[in-house]
């Protein structure tokens, strides 16, 4: 999670810009410490770093968003015609939270099936997404 240190420690700053071979990265702590006066980082800090609070805070989420790498590879599961069942209970993270995970769910499978793309036509298998949103069915219906 050093997005959040990004806006609140100047030393992670500085050892980010020494350590990171990314360009995005480096460019991004450019414009944030460029910011002045009424937008200055001192400012907009408190504002940005509370939207990460209940990523930070709470266990269950620290462990999915803070995660360097994925524990499963997306394309595989496309290109092994596996099968990935995804249970979204909105009671343990709330309505917002588990539509942020359904959407980064999404986003990654969609970044993996454009990724196919670099094969020839004959060495990709086809897959099938399907979607089951119950929640949003019975809401649909009441």
């Amino acid at each position: 999670m050093g997005i959040y240190s990004c806006y609140t420690d100047d030393d992670f700053r500085k050892w980010l810009r020494k350590t990171s071979d990314d360009e995005q990265a480096n460019d991004f702590i450019d414009e944030l410490e460029k910011t002045g006066g009424e937008a200055s980082l001192h400012n907009l800090a408190p504002y940005i770093t509370s939207k990460f609070g209940r990523f930070t805070s709470d266990q269950t989420l620290k462990r999915i968003f803070g995660q360097e790498r994925t524990g499963f590879s997306f394309e595989e599961i496309l290109d092994q015609k596996k099968i990935l069942l995804v249970k979204m209970g909105r009671g343990r993270v709330g309505t917002v939270v588990s539509s942020l995970l359904a959407t980064q769910l999404l986003l990654r499978l969609k970044l993996a099936a454009m990724k196919r793309g670099e094969l020839a036509a004959d060495q990709r298998k086809d897959f099938f997404l399907y979607i089951v949103m119950r929640s949003v069915l019975f809401q649909a219906i009441v």
